[in-house]
This record gives C-alpha cells, structure tokens and sequence, in this order.
C-alpha cells in the first residue's frame, strides 16, 4: 500500500495519539498485527520508551519495530548546525550595512562622491 494519511488529532498527549492512530486504522481496515515498523518524530509524546506512543503500539504488536523519522533527525541537526552560523552571518549583516552607511553620510557631508 503507498499511500499517504493524516490523522488530525488535537491532543498531543500520547494516549490522544494512540487512539487517533487506532481509529485511522480502523478505519483503513488495516490490522494492527500486521504491522512491521512505525517512524514517528523525535517527541517525548511519540518516541518515549515507556509511555510514548510507539512504545504503547509496541504494547499490542511487539513486532512494529520503532525507527526515529530520518527527515526529522536531518531536520533538526541541520538547524543546530546552523544556529550559531546564521547568527554569526546576521552580526556580520549588520555591521556591514553600519559601516556602508557611515560611508555614504561621510561623503554626503563631504559633498564629494568619488
């Protein structure tokens, strides 16, 4: 099956999610047993070990084995990566537009263009 489903839910506490997910399933007619794996995001409410929503999936199928979201994973070690680099780049943004427009009033007062 390659398909693609959102399950609105409103709650993000763990138990909200399982019973979102529960019922989507049930809804596609798919089998809980049946199933081999599940990703979810690196959150405590759906990677916890002991009350997150993968290990309470875990509970009814010891067989959906839990593997962290790999986009999430790349997502978040790109930002941290980046943090300090972007503002580094945005000091240096704006120490530069300081120092073009004290150039530009310099030779305004100056009255000289060169």
């Amino acid at each position: 099956m390659n398909a693609l489903y959102e399950c609105y839910q409103t709650s993000h506490k763990a138990q909200g999610m399982e019973e979102a997910a529960l019922n989507l399933l049930e809804e596609l007619k798919l089998d809980l047993k049946k199933c081999r794996g599940q990703s979810y995001d690196n959150a405590s409410n759906m990677s916890g070990v002991y009350s997150g929503l993968q290990s309470r999936i875990r509970e009814k199928n010891v067989f959906a084995e839990f593997v962290t979201c790999a986009a999430h994973s790349l997502n978040l070690a790109g930002c941290f990566a980046t943090a300090k680099a972007c503002t580094e780049a945005l000091l240096y943004s704006f120490l530069l537009c300081k120092d073009l427009t004290a150039f530009f009033r310099h030779l305004l007062i100056d009255g000289v263009y060169k």
